[in-house]
């Protein structure tokens, strides 16, 4: 998916409240998700999208870090598939 529709599907879904929010990259999203679950975080709201590339990731995790979203961060391995998530 495109930098920017994923920017437009976090925006939509936030509505701006982005301090309430987490963000993160991951190769895996299911595995990701049941360890933050392990780690005790509710994942109820969770969505995740793959990206194009990781450059892409790292701009959209930027991006709304600067406006308040909490990195949540990982191991993330440089090649394959990778996805932002937030929840």
């Amino acid at each position: 998916m495109t930098k920017d529709a994923i920017t437009k599907e976090i925006e939509s879904r936030t509505q701006g409240r982005y301090n309430t929010w987490h963000i993160g990259l991951t190769n895996d999203p299911d595995k990701r998700r049941d360890d933050c679950e392990r780690d005790g975080e509710r994942t109820d709201f969770w969505m995740d999208w793959r990206a194009d590339s990781l450059e892409d990731a790292k701009e959209i995790e930027t991006r709304f870090a600067n406006r308040g979203m909490k990195v949540m961060s990982g191991q993330l391995r440089p090649q394959g598939n990778v996805f932002v998530f937030i929840f």
